[in-house]
């Protein structure tokens, strides 16, 4: 039987839950406990309004002890909801995912180019969707179920640019971290964590990986996280 561990399950703030849906289906399969937040709609301070969610979301997963897992943009909030969660936090996974900012914003973290373009791309404080330039063969390589690509397409919106220039709190913490990677543009991301003693694991794959091969990144959280 499992441990008593719960999974919280986060998103980039520029997606939506879709992105840990079949991850949670799984993990509740095998006998998991599991939120999956949603990040969209929240007003500035966002990074106080996220880890709002987040804890929101956890309320209902009973006594267990929580491991929270971020992907992407979300993996600087991680200091911040394992702080929220308290005792019952057990650790943090973050997956293909920037790491926390030491006070920072997002932007700043960014290769000089990608930040400039990121900015750039903006209208009226807005950036555009997620992927919206990319060609449909892109898409079909990251996601390649129709139904499944259709539906994690239909919950993007425009967001905020401020999600990435604002400064965000990184918080001591006293829980283990881990690293998965799935893709290459997080090669430096990867050996960060390496050298800040996290265990790293990773699943060649891309971005989305999550949605393509639910039940190995299942299988890697489980043992990331302890609750083998």
């Amino acid at each position: 039987m499992p441990l008593m561990v719960a999974f919280v399950l986060v998103h980039s703030p520029l997606v939506g839950p879709l992105t840990w849906a079949p991850v949670a289906a799984v993990l509740r399969e095998r006998g998991y406990a599991v939120a999956v937040p949603s990040l969209a709609g929240c007003a500035a301070p966002y990074w106080r309004n996220h880890i709002a969610r987040v804890a929101d979301a956890a309320a209902d997963l009973g006594d267990e002890q929580i491991v929270a897992v971020a992907h992407s943009g979300a993996g600087p909030l991680l200091p911040l909801v394992a702080q929220a969660f308290g005792t019952r936090a057990r650790g943090c996974i973050y997956v293909d995912a920037m790491l926390p900012t030491a006070g920072g914003s997002r932007i700043a973290q960014l290769p000089p180019g990608f930040a400039t373009e990121l900015a750039v791309s903006a209208s009226d404080g807005l950036l555009p969707r997620w992927g919206a330039a990319w060609p449909p063969r892109l898409w079909e390589q990251l996601i390649p179920d129709a139904a499944l690509r259709q539906a994690f397409r239909a919950e993007l919106e425009p967001a905020p640019l401020a999600i990435y220039t604002e400064p965000i709190p990184e918080s001591p913490v006293a829980v283990p971290s881990a690293y998965l990677q799935f893709s290459e543009a997080y090669d430096s991301d990867a050996v960060a964590a390496a050298e800040r003693g996290w265990l790293v694991r990773r699943i060649d794959g891309g971005h989305l990986h999550m949605l393509v091969e639910p039940w190995d990144v299942t299988d890697a959280l489980i043992e990331l996280g302890g609750g083998a």
